[in-house]
């Protein structure tokens, strides 16, 4: 179990360090395409230097990069949403799976801790071993 844990934890670390690389080349995206489409409108409001269908061009085609961008960092923020409902399946088995999953229901005490054959003495190391870092 102990072995498991660790595996499931460096994909989990690793998936995570993906999911955030993935969220802030998105948001890099975003500001630098807003940035043009703020350039673009100044340009072409305040200073008069483009005519309007070159406005209209280049402001709908960054429009579109923008929609697109912004559909990846949705996408990202579910896969990652999708590993957090992942991790906590696995602690509400965990926490109701009978003695030979290697882990054991939860003791009456009221306590609300749950019995796992790899838990740490300490209630928040327990939850460190669930809930994802």
């Amino acid at each position: 179990m102990r072995l498991l844990k660790e595996s499931v934890l460096q994909i989990w670390k690793a998936r995570k360090a993906t999911v955030r690389d993935e969220l802030a080349n998105a948001e890099r995206a975003a500001k630098a395409i807003q940035e043009k489409l703020d350039r673009l409108d100044e340009a072409f409001l305040f200073e008069r230097s483009i005519d309007i269908e070159t406005y209209d061009r280049h402001a709908e085609k960054l429009r579109e990069e923008l929609t697109l961008v912004r559909i990846d960092r949705h996408q990202a923020n579910s896969k990652n949403s999708t590993w957090k409902a992942s991790w906590r399946s696995q602690n509400a088995f965990c926490r109701a799976s009978p003695p030979t999953s290697g882990c054991s229901r939860p003791s009456n005490s009221g306590s609300g801790s749950n019995n796992c054959s790899f838990r740490t003495e300490s209630r928040s190391m327990e939850t460190a071993l669930f809930e994802p870092p």
